[in-house]
Order: structure tokens, then C-alpha cells, then sequence
């Protein structure tokens, strides 16, 4: 800065001002984020009110069943009844309702599916298809092996196609299950010539004597 010609009593002569301008005192890492707003003591005591309505539906629904009040299916009943006074004083609108029926019709029918699945596979395992015990055991903890490996393959919930898909970061999920159809219509074919023809699993072993 050039020397001051003027009196040093002159204004144009005064030394600046030594604070800074806001730009020059941020720190050289950025700016931190604010702590975060502490927790009053009222806002916990009301957050645990609110918990309460379901907390003693809880105990009360597993307790009466454990002691032996109503059954399961009656525990149920009492759950669903409980739910939906709490719901109506908790002034739940008409498209949570909505989205709760829809979100309970999806988890039944997830659970018919299994018991229905179950239920044909215990039929499944009581036939024998005019085999032998032994041929029919092989036979079958084959075909549950292809059935596992096709479903490790099968979208939407395929693993091994995540575990590659996390391999090629570049390459998005979509494309990636549409490179395991060609793997999945193989397979299609592979189970039904198991099922058509059992011998295809046992041949090879009672050729070497087994």
C-alpha cells in the first residue's frame, strides 16, 4: 500500500479497520453443521405417552393369549378392534385408513401363499410317481437344488443378480435382469425335463451301480 501524503490526521490517512470480513474467517475445512437441538424433558415425557395406547395393546393381546383368556384367532380380533379405537382418537385420516387396508390385504395374501405353498408341498412329498423310495429321495433334493438356484437368479429379489449388479457399478439393475432371462428360460427348460423324466437324475448312479 503506497505511503499517505495527506496530515495523519486526515481521514484518508486512518489505518484500517482490523476486523475481518466474513469471508476470510470461514475455516479452511467449511462450515460446521449447527449442534443439534437438545431434548426438553416435556417433549420426552409426551413422546412416551404417545407409546403408551400401543404398548398395552401388546401385553394385553400376547397376555391374554399366554394365559390362556381367548385364543390366537380371537387375540387377533381383539388387536384389530384395539388398532382401530386408537386409530379413531388419534384422528387417522381417510387415506392412512386406506393405505393400512391395502398394506394388511398385501401381508395376507403373502402369508396365504406360503401356507397354500406348503400345503402342496406336503402332497408333493407323500407322492413317490411309481419310483423307488431311494430314486424318489435323489430325484427330488434335485429338483429343490435347480428350483434354489433358479431363485437366486429370479427377480425382484434375485441375490446373485444384486451380488453382480454391486460388481458392474456401471451397469443398472434393469439391465442386469434382462441379462439373466436367457439363464432363466435354460433353467425353465432344464426343471420340466427333470419332471418329465425322473431317470435323468438317478440314471447315472444305478449305471455305476448305486
Amino acid at each position: 500500500m503506497p505511503p499517505c501524503s495527506s496530515p495523519p490526521s486526515s481521514p484518508a490517512c486512518s489505518r484500517p479497520s482490523a476486523t475481518r470480513s466474513p469471508s476470510l474467517s470461514t475455516s479452511a475445512s467449511g462450515p460446521r453443521p449447527a449442534p443439534p437441538a437438545p431434548v426438553t424433558g416435556d417433549e420426552r415425557r409426551r413422546a412416551l405417552i404417545g407409546l403408551l395406547p400401543a404398548c398395552g395393546l401388546f401385553l394385553v393381546v400376547l397376555g391374554g393369549i399366554y394365559l390362556g383368556v381367548f385364543t390366537p384367532t380371537e387375540a387377533a380380533a381383539f388387536g384389530v378392534v384395539g388398532t382401530g379405537i386408537i386409530a379413531v382418537f388419534n384422528r387417522v385420516g381417510l387415506p392412512a385408513f386406506v393405505q393400512s387396508l391395502r398394506e394388511t390385504t398385501t401381508a395376507t395374501g403373502m402369508i396365504f401363499l406360503i401356507i397354500i405353498g406348503a400345503e402342496v408341498f406336503n402332497g408333493f412329498m407323500a407322492l413317490d410317481f411309481g419310483l423307488a423310495p431311494d430314486h424318489a429321495a435323489i430325484w427330488f433334493g434335485i429338483i429343490v437344488l435347480v428350483v434354489v438356484e433358479v431363485g437366486l437368479i429370479t427377480p425382484p429379489v434375485g441375490l446373485n443378480v444384486f451380488v453382480i449388479n454391486k460388481m458392474a457399478k456401471d451397469v443398472p439393475m434393469r439391465e442386469t435382469f434382462k441379462g439373466v432371462l436367457p439363464f432363466l428360460l435354460s433353467d425353465a427348460v432344464r426343471v420340466a425335463l427333470l419332471l418329465a423324466f425322473p431317470a435323468l437324475t438317478y440314471g447315472l448312479l444305478g449305471a455305476f451301480g448305486y
